[in-house]
């Protein structure tokens, strides 16, 4: 994924063949999205991208649109398809089922969007 992320980023003419720390730093320039601070995670100081949504459910509520987010097949699922899906079994799991935040749920799904949705 790191290497997929260079090519987008970087000029095409530019070796490949760098350090991962040399990479980093071309890459997380306080300009750039992928910039890296240090902040407290679960009581330890930790590197932290710092222009990144602090959790899934927020990358979900930033991205709401009809664009395309998941194909499967003949399945074409958009950003807010996803999003009311996912919210509409948490709500099921929450009244039917009772489930809570401190319970845990196990996701046993093939690699199919259904997972997504669920996770």
């Amino acid at each position: 994924m790191l290497l997929t992320l260079v090519r987008l980023l970087l000029p095409t003419t530019l070796q490949l063949d760098i350090k991962r720390d040399q990479l980093l730093a071309k890459l997380c320039t306080p300009d750039m999205r992928h910039k890296i601070g240090v902040e407290d995670v679960y009581g330890s100081r930790r590197r932290v991208f710092q222009h990144t949504p602090q959790s899934l459910r927020e990358s979900y509520q930033e991205n709401l649109s009809e664009a395309a987010f998941l194909v499967f097949k003949q399945t074409r699922l958009s950003f807010r398809q996803v999003w009311l899906s996912s919210i509409a079994l948490g709500a099921a799991l929450s009244d039917r089922y009772a489930i809570t935040k401190v319970d845990r749920v196990a996701i046993w799904i093939p690699n199919y969007p259904d997972w997504i949705i669920a996770f």
